[in-house]
């Protein structure tokens, strides 16, 4: 009878301790922690990030003074990885370690995801709804991030292939010299090769760009099209300087500067630049998605943007996934909870992943910017 006893008691410790540690310290009865890490202090994209944040936090802010989900309350924690991979590196890693994180949520640049990849994958931790699109992020075997929009590389073909139905031939690239800007300049390149079209490339720091070379390069060479692959500050600076100096190119850039900050810096420079989107118009009065967005932003106070409909939906798709994992949460639960969102209508916009493809649309519009300094598609 003792023998039974000391036997059952030690099944119930083994049992308890591996229940301890499928648990978080991100969940409790009443919490669920999610963590952000990107850009707030320091760099170029803090502007941007924060726009972003804003329009997720008020949407979480709604869903938590309804209740919660499963009884709990939402907490974004942020992480400022002050624009260094080296930082959102150690930040990512450390919370990972210590088994203190439930999902990543809303992660700004490429070379932030790529450390967050690397810390989170063995982990089994989600990447929910990075605001980025560089092709990693995208290919068929990858099982950590569940992105909510299309990719860079989608969007550049889309506006080379506009520009060569206007017979332009003639193309320059400003180009951050990271995992954003030379995947993309690998792209086009590859693209524009069978064609018999070099393109011009000029590379830069996107933490702190100097653009001067660039303008000197593609001042003298006048091409027909220069593509913006850099931070809005980088790429506003650049046409504003550009145009002083009589310069007349199309600009391009893409959905990555597709933000009120993006338009400020421009200002009346702005006339005449294309932006990739990978949302739909969020003004729009015909699409449901984007009048509850609007409708969040009255109650928030908030300017309605593309880059802060990115992070709404980020936010809708969080919400959900929570809802679907139910009151048993962890990252697994969590994960299925993602992958069963096959057909998830936010409102004449879907998002659809399933367990091949982690994927959720592939959307893309280019839009024009007016001359009162907002987006026309």
């Amino acid at each position: 009878m003792k023998q039974w006893l000391r036997y059952l008691l030690a099944m119930l410790a083994v049992c308890t301790s591996a229940a301890l540690d499928a648990q978080t310290p991100a969940v409790t009865a009443n919490k669920v922690r999610i963590h952000h890490v990107g850009v707030l202090s320091k760099g170029p994209l803090v502007p941007t990030n924060k726009e972003a944040l804003a329009s997720a936090q008020a949407y979480l802010a709604q869903i938590n003074r309804d209740g919660g989900v499963a009884g709990r309350q939402i907490e974004l924690v942020l992480l400022d990885d002050q624009q260094e991979p080296t930082l959102a590196d150690t930040l990512s890693r450390e919370v990972v370690e210590r088994n203190e994180v439930l999902a990543f949520f809303l992660p700004r640049t490429s070379p932030a995801n790529q450390m967050l990849l690397k810390n989170a994958q063995p982990a089994g931790v989600p990447i929910i709804a990075p605001q980025v699109g560089p092709n990693f992020m995208y290919t068929r075997d990858q099982r950590s991030f569940f992105t909510i929009r299309a990719s860079y590389e989608t969007e550049l073909v889309r506006a080379i292939d506009l520009q060569l139905k206007f017979d332009r031939k003639s193309f320059a690239f400003l180009a951050a010299d990271d995992s954003y800007g030379n995947p993309l300049v690998e792209a086009a390149t590859q693209k524009l090769a069978p064609l018999s079209i070099r393109p011009m490339v000029s590379k830069v720091d996107n933490r702190a760009a100097d653009i001067n070379p660039a303008l000197t390069s593609f001042i003298q060479s006048r091409p027909e099209v220069i593509f913006l692959l850099c931070s809005a500050s980088c790429a506003s600076d650049f046409v504003k300087k550009y145009k002083e100096r009589g310069g007349t190119a199309q600009f391009i850039t893409l959905s990555n500067n597709s933000s009120n900050a993006f338009l400020k810096g421009l200002g009346s420079a702005g006339r005449g630049v294309i932006v990739m989107q990978v949302m739909p118009l969020p003004t729009s009065k015909t699409v449901k998605l984007a009048r509850d967005y609007q409708a969040l932003c009255a109650d928030a106070k908030l300017s309605p943007s593309y880059n802060g409909l990115v992070a709404y939906v980020g936010a809708r798709v969080l919400v959900e996934s929570l809802k679907r994992a139910g009151k048993n949460l962890n990252t697994e639960t969590l994960r299925s909870a993602l992958v069963s969102m096959n057909k998830f209508d936010l409102g004449d916009f879907v998002i659809a992943f399933n367990a091949n493809d982690f994927n959720g649309t592939d959307f893309v519009e280019e839009t024009i910017i007016s001359r009162d300094g907002t987006f026309l598609r």
